[in-house]
Parts: structure tokens; C-alpha cells; sequence
């Protein structure tokens, strides 16, 4: 956590918590406090760390790491990714601690495993999902208790996985909501393993614009919103790289403070 603290934030601006937030935020969330990004690359060489704050509190940090592994003689990619979360809701302290290791195919993003575990307060749940011709067999169970029996669910070609707070995952959407842009629409299917079922997701492209960072400095990113959660990203124009996400108010309190 030293090393964390002693690094330079992306900043990540999050909605204010909801009673009754929205249908396709509720499935792709963990759960509804945060939304969180993904500022690398998936080809990233060096851990990247983030603040993640609500409201203009800081409320958790976040690392993402990646790396080149070979299983079965072939080459894929291991994304990790970290996320510590404390809130207070209804005046009870919330800490959670969000670990995840994703394996998928450098060359398409699609996914071949996941791994990930929530530890809430005292309450550890774990969630996995295997990937094969098409289908995702997904587990989720609590700590102690036996895997059971896998949900099993259809995948169509080119789905991107996207678990709830999961930075590395974000990222993949990225790319691929880049990659397949039609007249600046990008229509994609979007896996979630917390439920084990699939979405589709529109991100639709704005133009180009200069952003101040948080460091004080400036880099030219293109924004996209994501349809069903009136949610905002900015990517960096020259490498698709996460630079900033947030919410509708925070996206109109910005406009108001010109």
C-alpha cells in the first residue's frame, strides 16, 4: 500500500450512490458504490496505480499488472487486477478488497480463464469462469463451501468480459469499442462472470478535446459514453489509453464549472 500511496493518480470521477440505480449498472457492478477503469494498455509493462474517489473523496486505490505467461505451449496474456474499496453506508464502515487474474489471447482479447475474489468486511466469495467453443462455465461461491455446479452461458464471437470494479476488463471494452467503431458507434457484447450472463453495450464516440490531468498535465482524449449507464470515459487519442471515467452529474457539474 506504501508504494500505492507514493504514486501518481489518474483520477476517476464516480456517480453519487443510487437507492435504485439502473438495471445494467446493477449487473455490471460488483456492487454500486463505484464504477472503476482501466488506465493501461493491455501490452502495459509496469503496474499502473489509481485513486478512485466519489463525491471528491477519496475512497480506495486500485493496481492493474500484466504479463506474458505460457500455458499449454502457447503464449497468453495475465492481467491482475487489485481493488480496495472503503465506504461507510447507512453509518457501517464497508471494506473491500477485490483480486482478480484474468489469461486471455493476445491477439484477440478473448478470454480463457478468470479467477477473482471478494473479500467484504469478514465475507470471502470467489467467482471463475472458463471459456471454450463458445461458452463460459461460471462458478461463484463462498469461502468454504463446495464450487457446485457451473452456470453455463453462449458466447458470441468477439464478447469481452467485464467483471464488476475490474480495471483490466475495462480496458479490453476500450479496445474494443476502438477497433469495431462504425460511424462512431460501437456495438458490443459484454460478458459479466459476477452474474454469468451477457450484455450488449453501445459506446458511442464524441470528438476529440484536451483534458487536464490531475498531475497538472494536459493530453488530447476521446471521449465515450456507454448507453445503459449514462457513464463517460476518456481515452487518449494517439494510444486508446484509460485517462478519466465518470458519471452523468459529474459529466454536467464539469460543464457548469467552465
Amino acid at each position: 500500500m506504501a508504494q500505492i500511496l507514493r504514486s501518481k493518480w489518474a483520477v476517476i470521477e464516480t456517480p453519487s450512490v443510487r437507492s435504485e440505480p439502473p438495471k445494467c449498472r446493477c449487473a455490471v457492478l460488483a456492487f454500486t458504490l463505484a464504477i472503476l477503469v482501466p488506465a493501461i494498455g493491455v501490452t502495459a509493462e509496469k503496474p499502473q496505480y489509481f485513486s478512485i474517489t466519489m463525491n471528491d473523496k477519496l475512497i480506495g486505490y486500485a493496481v492493474v499488472d500484466s504479463e506474458t505467461v505460457t500455458r499449454d505451449g502457447r503464449a497468453l496474456l495475465r492481467l491482475k487486477s487489485e481493488t480496495s474499496l472503503k465506504v461507510a453506508l447507512l453509518g457501517k464502515e464497508r471494506n473491500t478488497l477485490l483480486e482478480s487474474e484474468t489469461l486471455i489471447e493476445p491477439e484477440t482479447n478473448r478470454p480463457i480463464s478468470y479467477r477473482m475474489t471478494d473479500t467484504t468486511n469478514e465475507v470471502v466469495q470467489h467467482v471463475a469462469a472458463e471459456f471454450s467453443e463458445g461458452t463460459a462455465r461460471t462458478w461463484t461461491y463462498r469461502e468454504g463451501d463446495q464450487r457446485g455446479e457451473p452456470v453455463e452461458t453462449k458466447l458470441a464471437e468477439g464478447t469481452v468480459i467485464l467483471g464488476g470494479n475490474n480495471f483490466a476488463h475495462w480496458q479490453l471494452l476500450l479496445q474494443a469499442a476502438a477497433d469495431r467503431s462504425a460511424g462512431g458507434v460501437a456495438k458490443i457484447s459484454v460478458f459479466l462472470p459476477d452474474t454469468g450472463q451477457v450484455e450488449s453495450f453501445e459506446l458511442v464516440r464524441g470528438e476529440a478535446k484536451d483534458v487536464v490531468l490531475a498531475s497538472g498535465g494536459m493530453r488530447e482524449c476521446v471521449p465515450w459514453r456507454l448507453e445503459k449507464a449514462d457513464l463517460y470515459t476518456l481515452a487518449d487519442t494517439q494510444t486508446n489509453e484509460f485517462v478519466r471515467l465518470f458519471g452523468q452529474q459529474a459529466a454536467e457539474k464539469a460543464e457548469r464549472d467552465k
